[in-house]
């Protein structure tokens, strides 16, 4: 047979079907060729599952490519297989420098937030491996040779073969250095929040002058995180400022040993003097390097002080006496910051004031009762900013929150539940997705089913909204009431699969509201479903899923036409 007349294999499309041919020549008894034999197979639904599988893989690609998350796979060896643009981008290296790495490499050096090596039984690849667990939130900093350090929070689940068995481990990495210091920023300023309020209340309870000021060092210190807080006046013939009140880390070893004054001298030139003669808050950022600190330099640095600021107490426009506050870190002293330390010396102004001139006390409660409610406007506003900050990562659900938070109200003043906690479910609710601001946004609004991968991210709001509010200083357990929000009666839910009363009340409220909101609107995956199928959903799995007490009352709101979206 000649070489030429060997099997030729053709794919055709005829109109939508593909068909695969097959044609083997024939021969007579000679070898001549006589003809042909055409075997032919429709493989339209193999080209189809091919072209399914192509655009799955693409959609993959496009998600990992585009994700705002660092996305790494490692196998069961510890070996980084994978690590999307994200991912080099947080590390600072190139795929194939990252993929060369064991999760232990030694080119880097894993350490705690403070540079404390880190345990390697905590590591989140230990941990999976261990376990078969997903594992949410391990924060860790990674330390190259040649000094770069990038701070990480790192969630992860392993990876199954067919047979349920452990190969490796997928997880997200995120450089959060910046939210950390965000984090930070927002942990000072509530903790100046907290000294402004503890003193407020303080200059309602306390009408001695001496106590009141002493008191304020003592809270400035103790409850605003810094090292040192002292109040000075100003001896008439001298000019020198002499201190009358003062708390903090080796207090008396630094006042004795300086001399500060008001006139334009060396020893006046430093942030209380000029303070005082200037009549306005004075801020020295970083006492190591400033001019002004120079005759106080050395003294301060040995004990810590790093920046100081100095804010002067004014009463019927003449300095009484100016607050002085030293912190352990430079650049401390930022415009929000200082904006509340002078609401707060201008609260205590007003104080000692009031206890100068008695016949003005009403109008000074009234002004620190003012102080209070602007506290208060203050609470509210941050609370809206942060449940807004999830409906621009997410427009498809906007209004969620509010509606839920609107719904979970209706079912507790049903159930007699009390303002305070009225307000406590109207908080957490509008904060419960919070979360969703680490979720890509091409996972949010996918209009197709999610995969088992998309969805364990899906799941790591409810930690996430945890750990962003967890610092925040709310009256109530908001943080874990967003946490628990997704637990089910029966042990079903995430993130920790809680059971019937170990899930908080509050919780269990947003739980019946979510379902219900969420099945009554909108989706990027499906139309809305009723409020009817809402409802029959609840019922169904009353005691089951949801809590029975809740369901009861959320059924009635809407039976009895009490409530409507």
């Amino acid at each position: 047979m000649k070489e030429s007349h060997k099997r030729e294999t053709l794919v055709l499309q005829m109109g939508s079907n593909w068909l695969n041919v097959n044609v083997d020549p024939l021969f007579d008894d000679l070898d001549n060729l006589i003809g042909a034999v055409h075997i032919i197979s429709d493989i339209t639904a193999i080209k189809q599952a091919e072209d399914d599988l192509r655009k799955e893989r693409d959609l993959i690609s496009s998600i990992m490519d585009t994700s705002p998350a660092g996305i790494t796979v490692v196998n069961r060896e510890g070996q980084i297989v994978f690590a999307n643009k994200q991912a080099e981008k947080v590390l600072g290296l190139k795929e194939d420098e990252i993929t060369k790495r064991t999760y232990n490499a030694p080119s880097w050096r894993i350490t705690d937030y403070d540079g404390n090596p880190f345990p390697e039984e905590e590591l989140p690849f230990q941990r999976v491996m261990a376990t078969g667990k997903p594992v949410y939130d391990v924060r860790h900093a990674i330390e190259w040779q040649d000094g770069r350090r990038v701070l990480l929070s790192i969630n992860s689940a392993p990876l199954l073969d067919n047979s349920g068995q452990v190969v490796g481990m997928v997880a997200t990495i995120e450089d959060i250095s910046q939210r950390m210091r965000a984090e930070k920023k927002i942990a000072q300023l509530n903790r100046t929040y907290s000294v402004l309020s503890n003193i407020n209340e303080l200059i309602v309870r306390i009408r001695d002058r001496q106590k009141l000021l002493e008191k304020s060092c003592q809270i400035a210190v103790e409850d605003g995180n810094f090292l040192l807080a002292w109040i000075g006046i100003v001896e008439e013939n001298s000019h020198l400022v002499k201190p009358i009140a003062w708390y903090g880390k080796r207090a008396e070893d630094y006042l004795s040993a300086i001399e500060i004054s008001i006139d334009d001298i060396p020893i006046g030139w430093g942030p209380t003097g000029i303070s005082i003669r200037e009549k306005m808050h004075f801020i020295c950022n970083d006492i190591e390097r400033s001019e002004y600190m120079q005759p106080w330099r050395e003294k301060a640095l040995e004990l810590g002080y790093r920046s100081s600021a100095a804010f002067p107490l004014i009463v019927d426009n003449r300095v009484i006496c100016a607050l002085s506050l030293y912190s352990s870190e430079t650049n401390f002293f930022d415009e929000k910051e200082i904006h509340l330390l002078e609401e707060l010396a201008s609260d205590i102004s007003y104080a000692i004031e009031f206890m100068e001139k008695e016949e003005e006390r009403k109008g000074a409660e009234e002004k620190l009762k003012q102080s209070f409610i602007k506290l208060q406007k203050t609470l509210e506003g941050t609370v809206n900013a942060l449940a807004t900050t999830t409906e621009i990562k997410d427009p498809y659900t906007s209004g969620h929150q509010q509606r839920v938070a609107k719904l979970a109200c209706a079912i507790a003043r049903e159930m007699k539940f009390s303002d305070e906690k009225i307000e406590e479910i109207r908080v957490s609710a509008l904060l419960h997705d919070i979360g969703k601001i680490s979720v890509p946004a091409e996972i949010l609004s996918k209009p197709g089913k999610l995969n088992t991968m998309e969805m364990s991210i899906i799941k790591t709001h409810s930690q996430v909204g945890h750990d962003i509010l967890k610092t925040i200083e709310f009256p109530w357990p908001v943080a874990q009431i967003v946490l628990q929000h997704h637990e089910k009666m029966d042990g079903s839910g995430y993130p920790r699969g809680l059971k019937g009363e170990n899930i908080l009340m509050v919780s269990r409220i947003l739980c019946v509201a979510d379902v219900v909101e969420a099945m009554a609107s909108n989706r990027p995956y499906r139309p809305a479903l009723g409020i009817d199928k809402a409802l029959e959903e609840i019922k169904k799995n009353k005691s089951i899923l949801y809590d029975s007490d809740v369901v009861d009352t959320c059924l009635k709101c809407f039976i009895e036409n009490k409530f409507e979206f």
